[in-house]
């Protein structure tokens, strides 16, 4: 029986039934070692429905041996799938029959035991189940069956659904909708046809950014090619199997998402997370410009942690690193999305915000100072605290880079009157 301890909480846990020891350990391990997940093995039928009924939606996937048993495990696939939890099969071989029934059920995937490949295929899956629940895509079809087939199978694997059940109506969705992913389209529709939607979308919309799918049971390879020409990323045709039709969505949400994190990398710090330099005078001149037209208040300010090489020299730049991760999450959490938190380098970070009310800056950022001096940052094996100064200027000068200027002016008048204070600009 697996023991669990009661008092924890796990926010992410996989579902391993598989009754080998050696490759139930191996697969335990090699899992917690790659991703943030608490596996539970468990190595039987009773094992595993107790698990199901106990951490029920907290499981972000089941991972399942149908050898286990007799009737090679369906009883147990079944079961995590009435509690819509996504299955993985799990097989050594798997003939025509049993890759039907295997389909049939309902899974997201079947794995084949193949050696190092197949964990390593395992935990892209659990990544692609994972990042999935912040997806959207849009599906497009006037025949409710059709759609409701479409929906169901991205469903299956986490991904946020739209429907819609024609071009007008996938118009006003993508509209209102800015995060969807991507669009899968049907071919025949009465109002605007797939190639037309995809035509239109593309113009507004990039490849890299939202991706399109064509979908039809006509079979021409002419139709593909027009799919393609419009803008499209992809065709499928109808009927799908899951399999496929599976490959083709995440490899297009792969690629997608590749571009983003490029994207991403050239904009934020590798180390915190938070905006560079380079983003934050980018968009920091388009704030600012936006700012001036009007006449809205605009503030940026330079913040530094006190006696941070003092941190490096005591318990090693690991503790130093941690201790800026620590410092860049409690900023971001403390500021708006549509403020820029960014690192300017070392310990220095830079931040800009727009329209927030003069008479409330002081208290937002003596607030955000005392926070930090109060906060204990665990570096392992010690505890430590660590206070920051500010230097801030309020008046919108002539460019952002004189703002940035005398806010590095107020930050030194900080320092030198006795760190952990604010100055601000007159």
């Amino acid at each position: 029986m697996l023991e669990i301890d009661e008092r924890l909480e796990y926010s992410k846990q996989v579902l391993l039934v598989e009754g080998n020891d050696s490759a139930g350990s191996l697969m335990k391990n090699y899992i917690e070692s790659m991703l943030q997940v608490n596996v539970l093995w468990v190595q039987s039928s009773n094992e595993s429905k107790e698990i199901i009924d106990k951490f029920g939606a907290s499981i972000l996937a089941a991972l399942i041996d149908i050898n286990l048993d007799e009737d090679q495990n369906t009883g147990i696939i079944d079961y995590a799938i009435s509690k819509k939890i996504p299955v993985i099969a799990v097989t050594t071989d798997i003939s025509n029959e049993l890759y039907e029934k295997l389909w049939s059920k309902k899974i997201v995937d079947f794995v084949l035991k193949r050696g190092p490949d197949t964990l390593d295929y395992i935990i892209s899956l659990l990544k692609r189940l994972e990042n999935n629940r912040n997806i959207e895509i849009l599906v497009v079809d006037d025949s409710a069956f059709h759609r409701n087939i479409v929906c169901k199978y991205l469903q299956r694997q986490n991904y946020i659904v739209y429907e819609a059940e024609s071009g007008k109506k996938a118009l006003e969705i993508l509209a209102d909708n800015q995060d969807i992913k991507m669009l899968i389209t049907d071919y025949n529709m009465p109002d605007i046809d797939g190639l037309q939607l995809t035509k239109i979308v593309r113009q507004k919309n990039k490849k890299e950014k939202l991706a399109i799918i064509g979908m039809s049971s006509e079979r021409s390879n002419l139709l593909t090619a027009r799919f393609i020409k419009y803008g499209a990323n992809d065709f499928i045709s109808k009927p799908f199997q899951p399999e496929e039709f599976y490959c083709r969505i995440n490899q297009n949400i792969d690629i997608v998402e590749y571009v983003e994190t490029i994207k991403d990398a050239s904009h934020t710090d590798f180390l915190t997370g938070l905006y560079n330099r380079r983003y934050f005078f980018k968009f920091g001149n388009m704030l600012y410009a936006n700012s001036n037209r009007n006449n809205s208040p605009i503030l940026v300010a330079m913040i530094d942690i006190d006696h941070f090489k003092a941190v490096n020299d005591t318990y090693g730049h690991d503790s130093g690193d941690i201790v800026l991760k620590n410092i860049a999450r409690i900023m971001k959490n403390r500021f708006r999305k549509s403020d820029i938190v960014s690192r300017f380098g070392g310990e220095e970070f830079c931040i800009l915000a727009t329209n927030m009310e003069p008479d409330h800056v002081y208290r937002i950022f003596d607030d955000l100072r005392e926070y930090i001096s109060k906060t204990d940052i665990d570096i392992g094996n010690d505890t430590i605290r660590v206070t920051v100064s500010m230097g801030m200027c309020l008046n919108p000068m002539k460019s952002i880079d004189e703002m940035v200027n005398l806010a590095d002016d107020m930050l030194y008048e900080a320092k030198e009157s006795g760190r952990n204070k604010i100055s601000i600009a007159k």
